[in-house]
């Protein structure tokens, strides 16, 4: 039996995003006489699995011998999700015929989406033992092999596939995120734009170049690609998703909402999509919206520290401090290194008027992070909250000597001495604060807030 090149089944596209593994299963082709003796195929011709499987149960049952029943249902059973049970029917079709290259490469595809990834190359090798020109199988090997960040041996075998079909664009595409992951982009780009050549239609061709143009910081080539990617598969969400990225990067946040939007309508399980869609609205200040989003995302990714972040942002915004603050004790947790966890949960302790559990939290901020001004100024305000004069001005004048163009460190300088009652130095600061650009309104609210006007 020849496994057609367009009808296998393809193991993950692997590196852009992380943990997420997408298969692409279709049905094996196999003679005429064989594909007419039993309805069950009809039906997996025309995707309704769960008939198939009952169609090819009963032909089982009539000839319980015959090896392609056994692997027809296996595939079945990984289009429904059954991955064990067509394990079982592959073991099957093996045991009556242990010479049938496929059925240890569709086994080992069952293997790998187990993600057991060391029977699955036990499989593959089988198979490629049995039937060393078959492109397929070093394909598919390769894929498993770089599941196990073995790239060595996984470009080897994507080289050998290549070798045995120079016109497969889908292992050029494949060695060219294998190039991605060694560091080695020019041959990587080489590789998508090989891809691209032999399928000008090939939308995930355009999508992988795309990704490589957005990570060497080129904009303009990245969102060309997106965009031909789109309208190559307008159904692929990711497409949109990039696209919604590059849109953002240039601070267009209509079309990467509207991006984003989209690609949550195609594919409303995916967290990372809300993730970006709550940024967008975080920037357009729509922060209820934003929040429901976050919230979205923390059902799938509950160990994501960097969403509690964003989502304690919205909740200082609106004044819910509390809720900000749990959120920023969660992010603290996952991790306790993080210096902008500490200031923003300081910052809404701040805002609750606890003054001493700000300065607790501007002080761990400040031993992760020494050379912010912008800290030091929170925590002398802190300080002069406490009426600790001293404190305040010592760090005022921190925040002073690391950005002297600091207006709130100034602005502070000479409200602190002022308020210690030395006027002498309040004016001479007053005065280096004149000799910067006018002060900004946002600077003339905080002050009022702090002096408590």
């Amino acid at each position: 039996m020849i496994h057609k090149r367009d009808n296998r089944v393809l193991l993950p596209r692997l590196f852009w995003k992380e943990g997420v593994m997408k298969f692409k299963i279709h049905g094996p082709e196999v003679s005429r006489k064989t594909q007419c003796s039993c309805q069950g195929y009809e039906y997996y011709k025309h995707r309704d699995f769960n008939r198939a499987i009952k169609e090819f149960t009963k032909a089982i049952k009539s000839n319980p011998v015959h090896t392609f029943l056994y692997f027809y249902r296996g595939n079945a059973y990984l289009q429904t999700g059954k991955i064990k049970r067509g394990i079982i029917d592959f073991t099957k079709a093996i045991r009556l015929n242990p010479n049938e290259a496929v059925f240890y490469n569709d086994r080992g595809i069952a293997y790998a989406m187990l993600h057991r990834y060391d029977n699955a190359l036990d499989d593959f090798t089988r198979a490629i033992s049995l039937r060393p020109n078959e492109s397929v199988f070093y394909y598919n090997r390769a894929i498993t092999y770089a599941e196990k960040a073995d790239f060595k041996n996984a470009l080897r075998d994507i080289e050998k596939a290549i070798q045995l079909d120079p016109q497969d664009y889908e292992a050029y595409l494949y060695r060219g995120q294998i190039y991605f992951q060694l560091g080695k982009l020019s041959d990587a780009l080489l590789d998508f734009n090989k891809a691209i050549k032999l399928n000008r239609n090939f939308a995930e061709g355009y999508l992988f170049r795309g990704r490589l143009h957005l990570a060497q910081n080129k904009p303009s080539e990245a969102f060309s690609d997106f965009t031909c990617a789109v309208r190559c598969n307008p159904f692929n969400p990711e497409a949109y998703y990039y696209r919604g990225l590059v849109y953002y990067r240039e601070r267009k946040f209509d079309e990467a909402l509207s991006d984003f939007t989209q690609a949550i309508k195609l594919d409303p399980e995916n967290p990372d999509y809300y993730e970006a869609r709550g940024v967008v609205y975080m920037q357009r200040r729509n922060w209820h919206d934003a929040l429901k989003d976050f919230g979205k995302v923390l059902r799938h990714k509950v160990g994501s520290e960097l969403v509690y972040q964003n989502r304690a942002r919205a909740f200082l915004e609106i004044k819910q401090f509390k809720m900000a603050i749990n959120d920023l004790n969660r992010a603290i947790e996952l991790n306790p290194n993080n210096s902008e966890s500490y200031i923003l949960r300081g910052v809404a302790y701040y805002n609750r008027k606890e003054w001493h559990n700000a300065l607790a939290d501007f002080k761990k901020a400040l031993a992760l992070d020494s050379n912010n001004p912008a800290l030091y100024v929170k925590l002398g305000c802190t300080y002069l909250r406490l009426n600790k004069l001293a404190s305040a001005i010592r760090c005022f004048k921190t925040a002073y000597s690391l950005d002297p163009n600091y207006r709130l460190a100034l602005i502070f300088l000479g409200f602190a001495y002022e308020k210690k009652g030395d006027l002498e130095n309040s004016r001479y600061w007053y005065r280096k604060l004149m000799e910067t650009e006018p002060i900004s309104e946002d600077s003339k609210e905080f002050l009022r807030y702090v002096v408590g006007d």
